[in-house]
Parts: structure tokens; C-alpha cells; sequence
């Protein structure tokens, strides 16, 4: 999932810092880290706590890429990996018509609820979100003898999987959102510009 995050006026800011000796650049990646770690943490995380309130499991979940000199943009890159059913708050499981041990789960979703892959033995005792989905990785039934020997799959249940951060990262990025972003951005950049421009008139 990537975002493009624009920036206008680059030519004219690039021109006044110029009449003063200075370059564009430095303030340039300035502005840009600035806006990309506020977007972080006002635009995306402050929404996802509703959904994850551990703010550490989104840090890491979320990361940052600052601009520098041999990179010119900053990137937001949320992971793409999925969140086990278990691990979040406020899931839970409904009774599947018909099924007398199958439930079906769901999750905290950005409005409502969100259906997950898995189900619920629901005459178990602990209830646990399973998936029948889950991989591993192909093992050797025995030590290889001769060339051929096949290799068994394990099959079996596993923890069911939620929707990762970067679904809810993708569904956050609406344009108004983007719009608010790309406007930060412009602001900080100007702001750093002035900032210049009083200093060299001292």
C-alpha cells in the first residue's frame, strides 16, 4: 500500500531560499519527516487505537522512512502482515445456523464489525479462534535415504488471522485524509522558509 503525498510551490520556496544563499533541500526533507511523523501519529495511529490500544504494537507495526540526503521522500509503511484473532480486544464469535459446532468470528472493524477467516468450536471448552487455513513449512517425514524422497505436508488447526494493519491503513487513506496530509506539508515547508527568510534579515 503506498500514499503519494505531494507538495506545492517547491519552485517558488526553492527561489526565495536562494535569494538568500540558501538551499532547498535541507528544509525540504525537513518538512517532509516533520509531516510524515505527525501523520503517524495524529492521522493514522490516533484512528487504529480504537481498533489496537497497545500504541507500541502500531509503532511496530507501522513504520517510518525518513527522507535523507540520498533519498528524497518520506514513506509511511504499514504492515501487511496478518493480526491473530486472539490478540485483539473485543472479538467474538456468533453461532453459525445449522452448525452445531461451528461459529463464525469477527473482529472490531473501523465501523462495526468485520467478518474474519475462521471459525469457533462453539461446544469446546476455551472457544478459540482457529483457521483451518494455516501453512508450514514442508518438513522431511524421515531423513532423506535416496533422491525423491517426497515430503509430507502437516495439516491441521491453527490460531485464526485478522485483517492486518495495512487493510485498516488502506481504508483510513481517504482523499479528505490525503488532502489534510499534502496541506501540512505545504504549511511546514513554509514555515521553515520564513524562518529563513527572518533569520537572514537580522
Amino acid at each position: 500500500m503506498r500514499v503519494g503525498i505531494t507538495i506545492q510551490g517547491e519552485k517558488l520556496a526553492k527561489a526565495r531560499l536562494a535569494a538568500i544563499g540558501r538551499e532547498l533541500e535541507p528544509d525540504l526533507r525537513g518538512a517532509m519527516n516533520t509531516t510524515i511523523r505527525w501523520a503517524r501519529r495524529d492521522e493514522y495511529i490516533k484512528e487504529l487505537r480504537k481498533l489496537f490500544p497497545d500504541r507500541g504494537f502500531l509503532m511496530q507495526r507501522m513504520k517510518v522512512k525518513l527522507a535523507g540526503t540520498r533519498r528524497m521522500n518520506a514513506r509511511l509503511i504499514p504492515s501487511s502482515s496478518a493480526v491473530y484473532v486472539a490478540e485483539r480486544d473485543g472479538w467474538s464469535w456468533r453461532a453459525v445456523p445449522g452448525h452445531r459446532n461451528r461459529a463464525r468470528i469477527f473482529v472490531p472493524d473501523l465501523m462495526g464489525q468485520k467478518l474474519a477467516a475462521g471459525f469457533v468450536n462453539a461446544r469446546s471448552q476455551n472457544r478459540a479462534p482457529l483457521s483451518t487455513r494455516s501453512s508450514k513449512a514442508r518438513v522431511l517425514k524421515k531423513p532423506p535415504k535416496v533422491a525423491g524422497s517426497h515430503y509430507v505436508y502437516p495439516t491441521g488447526l491453527g490460531p485464526a488471522m485478522g485483517p492486518s494493519v495495512a487493510y485498516y491503513f488502506k481504508r483510513l487513506s481517504t482523499l479528505q485524509r490525503i488532502r489534510r496530509i499534502n496541506a501540512r506539508l505545504q504549511n511546514e515547508l513554509e514555515r521553515r522558509v520564513r524562518r529563513r527568510e527572518a533569520a537572514a534579515r537580522r
